[in-house]
């Protein structure tokens, strides 16, 4: 626009104070806006600032109620600036974070120098593991059985590639084969690819809610010794207890091994009289003999 002279209208008496001088900035952010805007002030030739009630502001009320939703129309009358950063000045500061050494650092040393770590585990694997790989832009790729190169993922690479293909936007939430499978096709590869793609799914909770229930039991069936109810009974004693009602220290039980029906009676003392009477009475003389 090359404009020499500007005359800035402005509704805050303290911003206008402030950059005239007639008022001190205190506070720090406040200090630096100033600073900011004494320096934009120095572009023109002259300038003026005016300082007015906001009710008599209207052409920046007016500015700043239309509606974003018209382009077109607000692009003709006023120029469009998006900040995306503040004004004051902030040095860039860019944070830095070293991975840590893993199977592809230990990989890529050995062919490179030779070098193998000092953990004799580490430097068995990464010893066997070599033939199979070679380093192509600084980046460590695996031979595939068609000799296509995939890409070896670090860590925090291999969250993000395993999230994208099971919870991503293009993704179903596959089961563990086809994760590790989509991936490859995709050329990628980690060692335990397999096993980071099932921990992935256990840990889902959409896999989980929808997952299919399996059918057969934990266990293994248990096979019925008879498929006749009261024909065979089991009996067992048990104590001695804590004493209780009428001295009773011992519980003799029965159960049917069909039905899985139970008879109990406390007992003060064994005896085989008190172990007759209560077959004959709770057996017996209900079931009939087994």
């Amino acid at each position: 626009m090359k404009a020499r002279q500007i005359h800035v209208i402005c509704d805050s008496k303290l911003v206008v104070g402030q950059i005239s001088g007639e008022y001190e900035a205190k506070e720090g952010r406040m200090k630096q806006y100033k600073e900011v805007a004494k320096e934009l002030l120095k572009v023109f030739e002259a300038h003026s600032l005016t300082q007015i009630p906001r009710a008599q502001n209207s052409e920046v009320d007016i500015l700043s109620k239309l509606s974003a939703e018209f382009p077109e129309h607000l692009s003709k009358i006023a120029r469009i600036e998006e900040l995306c950063l503040s004004s004051i000045h902030v040095s860039p500061v860019m944070n830095i974070q070293q991975r840590p050494e893993d199977w592809i650092s230990d990989i890529m040393k050995f062919i490179s120098t030779g070098h193998l770590p000092e953990d004799e585990t580490r430097a068995k694997l990464a010893k066997l593991r070599a033939p199979s790989y070679t380093i192509e832009d600084e980046r460590l790729n695996k031979r595939s059985y068609n000799d296509t190169l995939l890409r070896c993922l670090h860590q925090d690479e291999t969250e993000i590639a395993m999230e994208e293909v099971h919870s991503g936007n293009c993704s179903a939430h596959q089961g563990p084969f086809s994760m590790s499978r989509r991936l490859i096709v995709q050329g990628y590869f980690w060692p335990t690819m397999a096993r980071d793609c099932a921990d992935l799914t256990r840990r889902c909770p959409a896999c989980q809610h929808f997952q299919k229930a399996p059918g057969r039991p934990v266990v293994n069936y248990a096979p019925i010794s008879t498929a006749i109810p009261f024909s065979r009974w089991g009996i067992d004693l048990v104590g001695p207890l804590p004493r209780g009602t009428s001295n009773n220290r011992y519980i003799i039980v029965v159960i049917d091994y069909f039905t899985k029906w139970v008879e109990a009676e406390p007992l003060a003392s064994i005896t085989e009289a008190r172990c007759h009477h209560f077959v004959l009475k709770n057996i017996l003389t209900r079931f009939s003999v087994p």
